[in-house]
């Protein structure tokens, strides 16, 4: 994209063969789908309600043959232009999301800003994320879609591209920013647009070393995400576990309608204290206190989309049911929206399996191929000891993990990833150990 004399000129090419069509129109604000004025579009474009079709040319290059499209528009109109791509009958698109042509990075990338104003920071950037950030209120998946869509811009402005990610990310992290503003979502796709976006980050994280602490902080504020069976089983496994413990009104019931719709890092924190209201007699008490020490009030609570006003009505004869169940389930919370649970890091990189159950999917993860002789006992003497008051073993065994693990972060290592998100959560276990020391 180019741009002269007030006029942005887009240029569009490709080297596929098929006959290929640009479904395209302008916005003004984030999401909106605005038709082109007639004297904009290409000649024999065909103007639709809301977007326009428009064909690309063949061209040839010192014997090589592509397709081009050229737009050509005032570049004060419009913020963007969002599009996707026919070719006969397929329609290609960026995953699951529309491709987004933002003009406001070319223009502020142009500009000659002789103040100080945005100084030290990646000010196109941020004011990206600020205009996107109404439509990434809508739910988790329009946040990691959109973050996804940003991680090449951000990478382009370097540290403080990345930067400007983290604190987005870090605002998100700790409920400063809605998390999910009238829109129903399926578990599947958060976890879908989850794993895409950590996996651009996991890219970067490959190719550019001198980024990896910056990107390791940002993984560490998304969580990992996960394939759509994983995503699935936290829409399905909650009903198996409301039919299987005769739990299928009241607080249980409104927490399955938050799930099924907007699952969210507050999942985990519910799902604890239900397990801690069981294991304490069913004290009432006990459960406001976990959600409390959590950042989670009766208020939040109430302001979810699919709000849970009722508290947890159990009874002794479901105890034993309901924690084995949920402590099994919070495998399925912690695979897609914990970074830094160490059992999940640990269950994801030496392997489970979840077995189906009715309509619900099986999921199974296989360990990661190259893991160093004796870790994964090393792993299990960790965990054998997370709760010891003498510290001292634990944090020489968490030591000794991430240096048997390091050889790997730093090489082309298959589910890097996978990799990442357990040297976060040693590193964060080893914090927690020492603060617990002190503690004693």
């Amino acid at each position: 994209m180019s741009e002269v004399q007030g006029k942005f000129k887009v240029h569009l090419a490709t080297n596929h063969a098929e006959p290929l069509i640009l479904h395209w129109a302008l916005a003004k604000k984030a999401g909106e789908w605005k038709a082109p004025p007639p004297g904009v579009a290409p000649a024999g474009s065909t103007l639709l309600e809301l977007a326009c079709e428009s064909s690309f040319s063949d061209a040839e290059l010192d014997g090589l043959h592509y397709q081009v499209l050229e737009i050509e528009l005032d570049a004060d109109s419009y913020k963007g232009m969002p599009f996707v791509l026919r070719s006969n009958e397929t329609w290609i698109k960026n995953n699951t999301s529309d491709f987004y042509l933002d003009f406001s990075r070319t223009a502020k990338t142009s500009e000659k800003d002789s103040s100080d104003a945005g100084k030290g920071t990646a000010k196109a950037l941020l004011e990206t994320i600020a205009d996107l950030e109404g439509e990434a209120q809508k739910s988790f998946m329009h946040r990691f879609n959109i973050a996804s869509d940003l991680v090449e811009q951000a990478k382009d402005v370097g540290q403080l591209g990345l930067a400007g990610l983290l604190v987005w990310m870090r605002f998100m992290a700790t409920r400063q920013l809605i998390w999910n503003k009238n829109y129903n979502v399926k578990p599947r796709e958060i976890s879908q647009a989850q794993d895409r976006f950590t996996d651009n980050l996991e890219s970067l994280y490959r190719t550019y070393p001198q980024y990896r602490e910056m990107l390791r902080m940002i993984l560490a504020a998304v969580g990992r995400g996960g394939q759509g069976d994983v995503g699935q089983r936290i829409r399905d496994e909650i009903l198996v576990i409301q039919r299987n413990n005769n739990c299928m009104g009241g607080m249980m019931e409104e927490w399955h309608q938050k799930l099924h719709n907007n699952t969210s890092p507050d999942d985990v924190v519910i799902c604890q204290a239900l397990m801690d209201y069981m294991n304490s007699e069913l004290d009432i008490k006990v459960y406001w206190d976990t959600l409390n020490k959590n950042g989670i009030t009766k208020e939040r609570l109430a302001s979810y989309d699919h709000p849970i006003h009722s508290e947890p009505n159990l009874t002794r004869e479901q105890k034993e049911g309901l924690l084995r169940d949920l402590t099994n389930y919070m495998r399925s919370l912690k695979a897609v929206h914990s970074g830094a649970d160490l059992e999940s890091a640990i269950g994801t990189c030496t392997g489970y399996t979840s077995e189906s159950q009715g309509f619900m999917v099986g999921v199974e993860v296989n360990p990661v191929k190259g893991l160093p002789s004796g870790f994964s006992e090393l792993l299990k003497f960790v965990l054998d000891h997370i709760e010891d008051k003498s510290v001292e073993s634990l944090v020489e065994g968490l030591l000794e993990a991430r240096a048997a693990l390091r050889p790997l972060l730093l090489g082309s290592t298959d589910r890097l990833k996978d990799l990442i998100f357990l040297d976060i959560a040693l590193d964060s276990t080893v914090r927690t150990a020492v603060e617990r020391s002190y503690e004693n």
